[in-house]
């Protein structure tokens, strides 16, 4: 396997962005792809440092892009960036042409944790046609507010929601996440698998459980939907664990 950084021009957001690269050896065809998002506290190195990823490409023959989507939430910032549109758009479309990866739906897979779990709901409901497979992991359709926390709690918490909404109206947008999921039913799109694990004692878990209820109370489980909340808190053990699982379960067939 072949770690790469790559420093790639964003028109969209109007300067170079970093994005980590995992690739398999001399790939004879287009390669699948997992995109994998980060947390709030961490960048496109973290899933390398913490994780055993690199390992899991290579047993399954697929590439791994993690870009860094900084302390976006992986929104279109009211204040600042566009990086849902750089990554879910501009970034998707730019990899396919400096490697030789696979342009199929059925071929690429999102993921992330924490925040990068939220923004994994976010894109990947938002762009049915791109994404097979999703994977939440420690996470729900939106990290944020933290559970228990008013605002004054937390001035950082509190900057970081003004930068990124600003009271931003959501609804019908990327950002109404279970919207999405409605209309792709409504509009009887492509509905991408949904696999979603989270610890005992996350401290995210209200957001999961309130998740969780919206997508097993549908019909016939029309994403899949598969859920998970066993031992573990919000860390790297917890999220080396369970991406082997969300790999198991997006490349299903």
């Amino acid at each position: 396997m072949a770690q790469i950084t790559v420093n790639w021009a964003s028109n969209i957001i109007c300067r170079n962005m970093n994005c980590s690269v995992i690739l398999p050896e001399r790939a004879t065809t287009a390669v699948p792809t997992l995109w994998l998002l980060h947390g709030m506290t961490d960048n496109h190195t973290s899933w390398m440092r913490n994780t055993s990823i690199e390992r899991y490409a290579a047993e399954r023959g697929i590439a791994v892009v993690m870009p860094d989507g900084e302390l976006s939430n992986y929104a279109d910032m009211a204040h600042g960036h566009r990086f849902y549109s750089a990554i879910a758009g501009e970034l998707f479309d730019l990899m396919g042409g400096f490697f030789n990866l696979s342009p199929r739906r059925e071929d690429n897979w999102i993921a992330g944790n924490s925040m990068g779990g939220g923004g994994a709901l976010k894109i990947g409901l938002a762009n049915p046609d791109k994404f097979s497979a999703i994977g939440c992991l420690s996470a729900g359709d939106t990290v944020f507010p933290f559970p228990g926390t008013k605002p004054g709690d937390n001035l950082e918490i509190d900057a970081l929601l003004y930068r990124v909404y600003d009271g931003r109206e959501i609804e019908g947008t990327e950002e109404d996440v279970l919207g999405s999921a409605k209309k792709i039913l409504a509009e009887d799109l492509p509905a991408p698998r949904i696999f979603h694990a989270i610890g005992k004692d996350d401290f995210l878990l209200e957001s999961a459980h309130r998740t969780r209820d919206f997508f097993t109370a549908l019909d016939g489980n029309p994403f899949a939907y598969t859920y998970i909340e066993d031992e573990g808190a919000h860390n790297w053990a917890y999220w080396d664990k369970h991406i082997t699982d969300f790999l198991d379960f997006a490349m299903q067939r």
